[in-house]
C-alpha cells in the first residue's frame, strides 16, 4: 500500500497484487455473469436488459435480507445509462434469477 499525502488528506492505493489479498467484499470484480429467470418478474427482467449482467461488487450480507450471501450486486453489461436497472441477486438462492455459469 501506498500512502499519499496532499493537503493533508491521506489518499491509500494498492497496488494490483495488495488489491488481491483484500477481503471479497472490499474488491470490485467487475466480471459479466450471465442469469436466467426463474420468477415472472426475472423473466421479464432478462427480456428488457438481455442475460449478461456485469457484476459491480460482492456483499456477504445486506440490509433487506438476513440470508448470507453472496450478494452481487449487477447491473446489464449493455450500452449506455443502465444504473437504474441496477439490482442484487443472491448468488446460489435467489428467488428471481439463477446465476448461470
Amino acid at each position: 500500500m501506498v500512502k499519499h499525502t496532499k493537503l493533508g488528506i491521506t489518499i491509500q492505493t494498492y497496488s494490483s497484487v495488495e488489491e488481491n489479498m483484500l477481503a471479497p467484499n472490499d474488491r470490485t470484480p467487475n466480471v459479466v455473469i450471465q442469469l436466467a429467470g426463474i420468477s415472472n418478474k426475472g423473466k421479464q427482467r432478462i427480456k428488457q436488459h438481455g442475460s449478461a449482467w456485469r457484476v459491480i461488487f460482492r456483499r456477504d450480507t445486506v440490509l433487506f435480507s438476513t440470508q448470507r450471501g453472496p450478494w452481487l450486486m449487477v447491473v446489464p453489461d449493455s450500452h449506455g445509462d443502465t444504473s437504474e436497472a441496477s439490482r442484487w441477486v443472491h448468488a446460489l438462492f435467489d428467488a428471481n434469477f439463477k446465476v448461470m455459469p
